[in-house]
């Protein structure tokens, strides 16, 4: 769904600030922003998700991973990951100094780090990069007008119960 929002055939769409350099690079042709989710309630909703690292305690190397991880949540490493736009900053000071000072596209960039004071964590979906792989693979056809709203969701529906089974 990416690359219909990069090329201008797709109005709006969904990402986190994990993202953010791979729009950058995407997106030609045309001026873009962000802002947070249309809202009923004062305060809005922002929902949010996590990564982090992990080392095997069987690998038998707890030394070096704790170096490593001080590596990757050092000051310097995680500008450079923000500056690139290759990752959200774990730090608060970096994510107030360097994220959201970055250079628009997008001009609005601090909204990832006005939202993330109201982020609702995401709950893990089993099997959802098994049921992604369906609905964007049956979602071309919609978008090039070959396929009905209708008939798409009722396949991506046939698809997707299959594989929750």
């Amino acid at each position: 769904m990416n690359k219909v929002f990069y090329n201008g055939r797709l109005a709006m769409t969904h990402f986190g600030p994990a993202s953010l350099g791979a729009y950058r690079l995407g997106v030609k042709g045309f001026n873009w922003d962000i802002a947070v989710w249309p809202r009923t309630i004062s305060q809005g909703v922002a929902v949010g998700s996590g990564s982090g690292w992990v080392a095997p305690s069987a690998a038998g190397q707890a030394e070096a991973t704790w170096l490593f991880l001080q590596h990757l949540l050092s000051p310097e490493t995680q500008s450079t990951d923000a500056q690139a736009g290759s990752g959200v900053p774990v730090r608060v000071s970096t994510m107030e100094n360097v994220f959201v000072r970055q250079p628009a596209p997008p001009k609005n960039v601090k909204v990832f780090l006005e939202s993330a004071k109201i982020a609702r964590i995401v709950p893990q979906v089993p099997k959802w990069e098994d049921m992604m792989v369906i609905v964007n693979r049956e979602l071309g056809p919609l978008w090039a007008g070959q396929k009905t709203a209708k008939d798409v969701c009722t396949q991506i529906k046939q698809e997707v119960d299959a594989v929750l089974k």
